[in-house]
C-alpha cells in the first residue's frame, strides 16, 4: 500500500514593498511629502512629528543673522541720504570782484603730485585772497584748467579739470584739500593742518601729506 505523498512546506510570503496610498484614501496616513527648493533643508526640519535633522539650526540661525544685517544697513543708509541731502543742493556761488577793497591777488608758478605715485603737474598759479576768509584760486596750464577753487564765508567749492570732478559743501573746506590750507596759510597767516607737513625758504613754499603723498609747492607774488 503506498503512502501518501509528503506535501512540500511552505515557504513565507515575499515581503511586499509598501505601497503609497492613493489620493484622498480612507484611513490611511499620506505619504510625507519631500520638500523641494532652497529651503527644502529648513522645511524639512519643520514637518510634523519629524526629527530635526543635523546641521538645520545652524543653516536657520545662518539665515537669520544674515537677515538681520541686511535689515540693521537699512538706519545707517537713511543716516547717510538724510546727511547728504543737503549736498544734492550745493549752495549758490557769487562771482567775486576781485578789485573791490580788501581783496589781494598772488601770482606763482606751481608743481603739484596728487598722489605718492601720481604725476607731477606743473602750471600757473593764481591766488586771490580777502581778509574775512573768501578766496578763490586758479590752477591751470594754459589753456587748460587744472583745479579751480572757490571758498566764501560760509561754503566751499572746488572743480578738477574741466569739470571732470567736482566737489561743494557748507562750512569750512575739508582739510585733506591743501588748495584751502594754501589759501589759509596766506589769508590768516596761520599753520596748516596738522596732516600736512610745511617748509618755506625765501618765498618758496612745499605742502607735504606723508600719510597720501600728495605735494604742493611753488611760489607766489608777496
Amino acid at each position: 500500500m503506498l503512502s501518501p505523498p509528503t506535501p512540500a512546506p511552505l515557504s513565507a510570503p515575499a515581503t511586499r514593498p509598501p505601497v503609497s496610498p492613493a489620493k484622498g484614501g480612507a484611513g490611511l496616513e499620506p505619504a510625507a511629502r519631500t520638500p523641494r527648493g532652497r529651503h527644502a533643508r529648513g522645511q524639512a526640519a519643520c514637518v510634523r512629528g519629524a526629527a530635526l535633522p543635523s546641521g538645520c539650526a545652524q543653516v536657520w540661525s545662518r539665515d537669520s543673522r544674515r537677515w538681520f544685517r541686511g535689515a540693521a544697513r537699512w538706519p545707517l543708509l537713511v543716516a547717510i541720504i538724510g546727511l547728504s541731502a543737503g549736498c544734492l543742493s550745493p549752495p549758490s556761488f557769487p562771482r567775486e570782484d576781485l578789485s573791490e577793497v580788501g581783496w589781494h591777488t598772488r601770482q606763482g608758478q606751481a608743481i603739484w603730485r596728487p598722489g605718492r605715485r601720481a604725476v607731477e603737474l606743473a602750471g600757473d598759479l593764481v591766488l586771490a585772497t580777502h581778509p574775512d576768509g573768501r578766496c578763490v584760486l586758479q590752477f591751470s596750464k594754459d589753456p587748460i584748467s587744472l583745479v579751480s577753487a572757490q571758498a566764501t564765508t560760509n561754503a566751499w567749492r572746488i572743480e578738477f579739470g574741466s569739470g571732470q570732478r567736482r566737489l561743494a559743501g557748507r562750512g569750512k573746506p575739508p582739510g585733506w584739500l591743501v588748495w584751502f590750507q594754501l589759501a589759509r596759510i596766506h589769508t590768516a597767516h596761520s599753520q596748516p593742518s596738522a596732516r600736512w607737513a610745511e617748509t618755506r625758504a625765501a618765498g618758496w613754499l612745499r605742502l607735504e601729506n606723508r600719510g597720501t603723498g600728495e605735494v604742493l609747492e611753488g611760489f607766489l607774488s608777496p
